[in-house]
């Protein structure tokens, strides 16, 4: 290819000088335009001399790569000369942007280049991701992102270099703080399409990590769904405890995120209980995170007996929030100072507000309308509210609400502003109740069924029957 004519300078010098860095692109847009003497040749020869070097030199570079093809007949000759080419280019000296450019120009060269072989195609790739550990961070980012573009149309040949450089991309971008495209990098990574399998390990701690990254990014929802994914490959990996203790952590970690409180605290609480991978300190911020989500859930039979779990490990007694975790296992009110106290040890999403209330108050409230229950028969609704330390309107508001649930018995007087309290329905007894009944009228009709059949029997063999009767 030859210059354009408007070239008036010697192009040679003018390279040399650009290698040496003894000139800069402003010189050069001088030098141009004093030489071409034309108006608008400054800007035009600008513009169009970058756009030739780039020309040239992707010329050159494809060149070179199929001057390799043309002298080499040998897979591995062939391998070894595309990687010295590469080595070349990254050792050259060029600013970062020219390395990278150049860096694509020789992968596309030959990723793209239909008569080469694949063994060679995809060993040189090869050898572009394992140079990437000794690049600066940007230049790795500028490569990898260029390089996944190249092999995008065949992603299916060059499956195990791909996933290195999204592994690689995702632990930059997450080096960065930059956890969205971290995570979205990785979810990129085929694990259960692709045509390789992956070790189950593998899958389990990328599921893992991007649920991880997920809860950094504050998506508490795509978090549980790759924790759930990681879930099913739980059986395979049993015997890795390092993996079980960050998996029941995150998962636990997820529920708590989703508000998802007694399922939270059962997790938490199982955790604490691990006996491997577990330091005595870590065990005891997960039965007091167990105390933080049983508090923070709605009350019910399985909040009840979480509580009564809790109450009775001797471990919890020398724990800061124990008392707020008495009280509400003994049905007491909690105070106000009580709650604030509480409050400095929740974490941040646990400290959420809807309708004016945090989910501690609106727990705490809930529950000392309970207590509330079990101290008074009767109580006016300025009484409940100044107990519960909230205006009359949200105490009659909330009796009505916690009544109607079924989780507290009692009658609401509005004519004179009253709630009467009746005898709280025993769900759990109740339950128990109607299972027995249910087992009782099963048994009598199999013994039903047994006296049916037997007389059945008698009719039709009297004789064996007879037979088998003991002698007198």
């Amino acid at each position: 290819m030859n210059p354009p004519p408007y070239f008036n300078l010697s192009v040679e010098l003018l390279i040399t000088n650009i290698q040496h860095k003894k000139i800069s692109a402003l010189g050069i847009l001088r030098l141009v335009g004093q030489r071409s003497n034309l108006k608008n040749g400054v800007v035009f020869c600008w513009l169009t001399f970058p756009l030739y070097c780039i020309s040239q030199m992707a010329e050159e570079i494809a060149t070179a790569v199929g001057n390799i093809f043309i002298d080499e007949s040998d897979h591995k000759s062939q391998s070894a000369r595309l990687k010295a080419l590469l080595q070349s280019i990254l050792s050259s000296g060029n600013n970062e942007r020219d390395i990278s450019s150049n860096v694509s120009r020789i992968a596309e060269a030959v990723v793209n280049k239909e008569t080469i072989s694949m063994v060679v195609s995809r060993q040189f790739v090869t050898d572009i991701v394992a140079a990437l550990d000794d690049l600066k961070p940007c230049l790795v980012k500028e490569v990898a992102k260029a390089l996944l573009n190249i092999v995008q149309s065949r992603l299916i040949s060059y499956e195990e270099q791909v996933t290195q450089l999204r592994f690689r991309l995702a632990d930059l971008y997450e080096g960065d703080g930059d956890s969205g495209e971290a995570a979205k990098i990785l979810m990129a990574i085929p694990l259960e399409t692709g045509q390789r399998t992956y070790p189950p390990e593998l899958k389990m701690r990328t599921y893992l990590r991007i649920a991880q990254l997920a809860l950094d990014y504050k998506n508490s929802e795509e978090a549980e769904s790759f924790v759930n994914r990681a879930s099913m490959l739980f059986n395979d990996v049993s015997k890795d405890d390092e993996l079980i203790v960050i998996f029941k952590s995150l998962y636990a970690k997820v529920l708590d995120h989703r508000n998802k409180f007694i399922e939270a605290a059962q997790r938490y609480y199982d955790l604490s209980l691990f006996q491997n991978m577990l330091t005595t300190s870590e065990k005891l911020q997960a039965l007091t995170n167990a105390i933080s989500c049983t508090v923070l859930a709605s009350p019910g039979a399985q909040r009840s007996r979480m509580l009564t779990t809790l109450h009775k490990d001797e471990r919890c007694s020398s724990l800061a929030a124990y008392g707020i975790l008495q009280k509400m296992y003994f049905e007491r009110l909690i105070r106000n100072d009580e709650v604030m106290e509480f409050e400095k040890s929740l974490s941040l999403h646990q400290r959420v507000t809807h309708d004016g209330w945090s989910l501690l108050q609106r727990a705490v409230i809930e529950h000392n309308f309970t207590a509330v229950s079990k101290i008074f028969a009767n109580i006016t609704f300025e009484q409940l509210a100044k107990l519960l330390d909230i205006d009359r309107r949200q105490a009659e508001k909330m009796a009505w609400q916690i009544i109607a649930d079924g989780r507290v018995g009692g009658i609401i007087d509005q004519v004179d502003g009253i709630v009467h309290f009746t005898h709280a329905v025993d769900e759990d007894a109740i339950a128990t109740k109607d299972a027995l009944a249910e087992w009782d009228q099963h048994i009598a009709e199999l013994c039903q069924n047994v006296n049916i059949v037997t007389d059945m029997i008698i009719q039709k063999h009297t004789l064996w029957v007879d037979s088998r009767k003991p002698e007198a």
